[in-house]
Parts: C-alpha cells; sequence; structure tokens
C-alpha cells in the first residue's frame, strides 16, 4: 500500500512539476515538421558514452543530408568528445562539464549561438536534458527528442514517434532526426561511418608494423572490460587464440586499454600465441588499428559500436540482459554475429566452441 501511495505522490509532484515549468519554457506542441532548407544551425545533445556517440553517426549524417544549408553542433562528453570532433559531419563540438555552474557557463555561450533547432539524441534523462534543450535554445528553437511520456511534452515541441518502432539505435536515432525535419528519408543502409583522422592512421600503422602485423592477418580480441559482466574468461580467450592460429593461420592483437605495461607483459606470457598492442593508446589509434583486422571480438560496448562503425566483422559476446543488448546490433546485413550468455549470467561463462565457430564463419566468409 505504502509504494503504492509513494508512486502516486510521484506522480503528482512531477505533473505539478511540469505544470509550473509550462509557462516559462513556452513550448507548443507540434506535428509540423522544420524546413530543412531554412535551418542555419542545429544543436545534438549527446553528451553520454562512447558507443552512443558511434551509434549516433548514421543519424550526423542524416541531419546533413535533410538540412543541407546548416551548421551542426554536437553537445558531447569528455569521453566521447574525440568522436564526435572527428566526424566529418559536426561542424563543432562542445564538452559538457559535469557541474552545473560550469554547465551553465556552457549554457550560456551556447545560448549566444541562436539555434534553429536542439536535437535530443539521448533516450535517457529526459527532463535534465529538455531543460539544457530549452535554456540553449530558448523560445526561438524547435525542441525535439524520442517520445518518453506525454508529460515530457513541456520541454520539447516535438516528441518522435517513429522511433518507437525502431529496434537497435541505429534505426532509432535516424528516425528521430526524420520526424524533426521534413524531407524524405529512411534508415540510411549500414555504411561504415567512423573515419579515424589520419594522425590515428598513421600511428596505428607504426604500432602494428612494430608488431609484425599487416591489414587482413590477424583478428583483434578486446578482452578485458571495466565490468565484471562484460569480461571474459582468460581460459576461453586462451584457447580460441590457439584455434585461430592452428585453424585459420591468423594472427592474434589483443587490446587491453586499464593495463599498465607491467600487467601487459605479465598477461601475454599468460596468452601465448597473442601480441598486445601497446598501454595508453587512444580510442581512434585503436580504432584505426581495429579498422585494418579481419575482424572483431569484443564484449564492450564501446569498441562493439566502433567496430560496426568501421564496417569490421564483429563477434559481440553479450550478457544476458533480456531484450536491451538487441538496442547495440548494427541494422541487419552488417558482418555481425552475437553469442549471448545465459539468462542470468554475464559472458564469462561463454565457452569457447560458440566464439570458434563465429570467428570461423565470418574469417572465411569476409
Amino acid at each position: 500500500m505504502s509504494a503504492r501511495v509513494d508512486g502516486g505522490l510521484r506522480l503528482i509532484c512531477r505533473r505539478l512539476f511540469c505544470t509550473l515549468l509550462k509557462w516559462p519554457l513556452g513550448n507548443q506542441g507540434t506535428f509540423r515538421k522544420a524546413d530543412g532548407f531554412r535551418l542555419r544551425r542545429i544543436l545534438v545533445l549527446r553528451h553520454d558514452g562512447v558507443p552512443h556517440m558511434v551509434a549516433s553517426l548514421p543519424a550526423f549524417r542524416l541531419i546533413k543530408r535533410l538540412a543541407p544549408n546548416c551548421r551542426l553542433d554536437v553537445l558531447a562528453s569528455e569521453g566521447n568528445f574525440a568522436v564526435a570532433e572527428q566526424c566529418p559531419e559536426v561542424d563543432e563540438a562542445f564538452v559538457l562539464p559535469g557541474g552545473w555552474m560550469g554547465r551553465l557557463g556552457k549554457i550560456a555561450s551556447l545560448r549566444k549561438r541562436d539555434y534553429d533547432l536542439v536535437l535530443n539524441l539521448m533516450l535517457s534523462d529526459t527532463s535534465e536534458n529538455g531543460l539544457i534543450a530549452n535554456l540553449v535554445g530558448g523560445r526561438k528553437a524547435l525542441k525535439v527528442a524520442h517520445y518518453p511520456r506525454l508529460e515530457h511534452s513541456v520541454f520539447y515541441n516535438i516528441q518522435a514517434l517513429s522511433a518507437n518502432r525502431g529496434i537497435s539505435l541505429r534505426e532509432k536515432l535516424p528516425m528521430v532526426v526524420a520526424d524533426a525535419i521534413s524531407g524524405y528519408a529512411e534508415p540510411e543502409n549500414e555504411e561504415p561511418s567512423l573515419a579515424p583522422h589520419p594522425r590515428y592512421r598513421e600511428a596505428a600503422t607504426l604500432a602494428l608494423g612494430a608488431l609484425g602485423l599487416t591489414e587482413g592477418n590477424f583478428i583483434v580480441i578486446h578482452w578485458e572490460a571495466r565490468d565484471s559482466e562484460y569480461k571474459w574468461s582468460e581460459a576461453a580467450c586462451r584457447d580460441l587464440i590457439q584455434q585461430v592460429w592452428e585453424h585459420l593461420g591468423l594472427k592474434v592483437l589483443v587490446i587491453c586499454q586499464q593495463l599498465d605495461d607491467s600487467d601487459l607483459e605479465a598477461l601475454q606470457g599468460r596468452l601465448p600465441g597473442s601480441t598486445i598492442y601497446p598501454a595508453g593508446a587512444p580510442l581512434l589509434e585503436l580504432a584505426a588499428a581495429i579498422a585494418r583486422a579481419r575482424l572483431l571480438v569484443a564484449s564492450d560496448l564501446a569498441l562493439r559500436q566502433v567496430g560496426y562503425g568501421l564496417g569490421v566483422p564483429v563477434v559481440s559476446l553479450c550478457p544476458s540482459t533480456g531484450g536491451a543488448h538487441g538496442l547495440w546490433r548494427p541494422l541487419e546485413g552488417m558482418p555481425e554475429m552475437q553469442i549471448v550468455a545465459p539468462l542470468g549470467c554475464g559472458v564469462s561463462v561463454i565457452q569457447t566452441p560458440p566464439v570458434w565457430e563465429a570467428v570461423r564463419r565470418l574469417a572465411v566468409r569476409y
């Protein structure tokens, strides 16, 4: 009974909060899309993680196609800023500070840019991002977000309904754009959308050359992960390395971003037949190295999305999270195979045989 009362009180407070915001925000709901040829400045909110930014790259391409005369800015986080900065469709990227005092300063500077459209491509924290969109865009800019709940219409002029039909983020996010800007738009064919800067490609080429690796003669295993549920067992990884070497004749490059040089040296001894990429490499240098591989085996969301963005075949190791792992799949037709752990388990329980079979099929096919 108390839980039901608490839920009712929260609902009442939320509705009261939204009602009080209606006057100062001044948003008017509309089903009329913005005229892409009249849009001069667009801001996209994407201040979250690397996988979200990489998944947004096709949406950025669609924005530029529907609004060819616009300047596209992206509000990023410290973690995914480098990806946005390298995107050819993005004219300028900004980092949103963590604290509200710093945020207010950044918001004030962005407000002076006089945006016509503020597009929230983040599917969570809708109220907070709605306040940011309104503080940046004021009453002039059209604010658009994915449809979460009816009460969020106080924050946005348009709540995109089409994205409810999408399965993966790479489907949903272009659908939000299509609901915001007029013009012919369908989810684009999934093509490589991540192109690291030449300086990262040069660094990766030098590092791979020093390791004796050339394009197409190796696969990449991203073995280490921050969260235990995404960390594959060392024994299974060792068995896969042996099978790849014996049956495919390919070398194996292991990427571990969080280990220092001494830990990497110890890991090298425990994973015979593999080569370890140097520690401390920037994400986009790792992306440039992955782009030259035959395929990628990874459980980390960021590296999986990087693989999709590069068009490299990916074997994804997924913990059992219900249907949530489907959000991170590329569109149908991409060279990808998912190995999902049993219900309630992390990827540590995934054994070598299904991973080896997926690697073998993708390596031979592509």
